[in-house]
């Protein structure tokens, strides 16, 4: 079976309105390298090995010290998907390397909160936290919050992998509010779960994503899909598929030209070749493909 090629690059950009950049990103072409925190790469993963990753925290925007969560999460899942710390069970399975994902996230949560506890000065801080570890062809998923991750592909089109945990959201799907009144609510960007809320422990949902030749993994915070709906983020991986880094740089120049109003932050991963043939998408109907 051939390995897997894979390209790589994340970009982030403080926007126009924010003082500070809150967003924090990680990328890891090689795990077992520990080849972590460049901005592009390109490389080949053979199966059955600890793999790549992609990590990316946003700050809470109206909370003390979000930026320090954000860092506390990304130094979290960096030092345990570092070599020596993964126990090589975990990669046996996808059921395995899913619960690592939400152990890994645990473990960010109680962080976060130890340092809160140490440190009144930062009461109140939070993150959302959107993670891809991709092995055996997969993409591994976690997130909590409202930071995202999509699937792009020329044949398919865009997909959102992932459901927001918003207030609005749990209305919408409740079938209590429509999409009109939605993007109106005052409300609308209440998180309902977020790294180092002092109400309730972490619980970060997960999905799983083979992986086709083609195939884009595109993960985001949401100063990018505030300002961008799908169909545009889908007309600009389209401009520039099979080139990452170019993607990123034209999906913030786009958010920033339609008003910047967030830290914007994007990593993506094309699949070259090595994928799965005839991936299977059954278990990602988290919402319709755009394009």
């Amino acid at each position: 079976m051939d390995n897997m090629q894979i390209k790589i690059a994340a970009e982030s950009n403080i926007g126009l309105r924010r003082n500070n950049n809150e967003d924090r990103f990680a990328i890891c072409p090689s795990l077992a390298a520990a080849q972590w925190n460049g901005t592009c790469a390109e490389t080949s993963l053979p199966d059955r090995t600890d793999g790549a990753m992609i990590v990316m925290a946003d700050g809470m925007g109206d909370m003390n010290a979000g930026e320090v969560a954000a860092d506390i999460t990304i130094q979290t899942f960096i030092k345990y998907f570092s070599p020596g710390y993964m126990d090589p069970s975990v990669v046996e399975s996808d059921d395995n390397g899913l619960q690592y994902l939400k152990v890994v996230s645990g473990t960010a949560d109680r962080r976060i909160k130890q340092r809160v506890y140490e440190d009144p000065t930062t009461w109140g801080m939070g993150t959302t936290l959107v993670a891809a570890w991709i092995y055996d062809k997969k993409a591994h998923i976690a997130w909590c919050g409202d930071s995202r991750a999509y699937l792009y592909n020329p044949q398919m089109g865009l997909k959102q992998l992932t459901r927001d945990h918003l207030y609005i959201q749990e209305l919408l799907d409740a079938g209590r509010i429509d999409a009109l009144h939605a993007a109106m609510h005052p409300g609308r960007k209440r998180i309902t779960r977020y790294l180092g809320d002092d109400r309730q422990n972490v619980r970060p949902d997960t999905t799983l994503l083979p992986l086709a030749t083609g195939d884009t993994l595109m993960l985001c915070t949401d100063g990018l899909t505030e300002l961008l709906d799908d169909n545009s983020i889908a007309q600009l991986l389209l401009q520039y598929d099979a080139k990452p880094d170019e993607a990123c740089s034209a999906l913030i120049k786009a958010a920033i030209e339609a008003g910047g109003n967030d830290n914007i932050t994007v990593a993506i991963l094309h699949v070259e070749k090595g994928g799965i043939e005839n991936a299977s998408r059954e278990n990602t109907e988290h919402a319709p493909f755009f394009g």
